[in-house]
């Protein structure tokens, strides 16, 4: 019987037990790069919004809300 795993558990498999240096290596070769890279940065933000604080979660919006102000006045 096969297993057939979805993209968020492969993405979790991808990184689970990967030394914190190989997990930024691999968040900060994803930004700005191939937008193939787009679906397992977003499965990370899953699992950090997902264990986040309600005061952590607005810090988090907090910050996007500023990045889109600064794309909007073109910065």
């Amino acid at each position: 019987m096969a297993v057939t795993l979805n993209l968020r558990q492969a993405i979790v498999q991808k990184v689970k037990n990967k030394p914190d240096e190989d997990i930024v290596d691999m968040i900060e070769g994803s930004i700005d790069y191939d937008e193939r890279a787009l679906p397992g940065l977003g499965v990370l933000f899953e699992m950090i919004w997902k264990a986040s604080s309600s005061e952590a979660r607005q810090q988090l919006i907090d910050t996007l809300q500023s990045k889109l102000q600064d794309e909007q006045a073109g910065k």
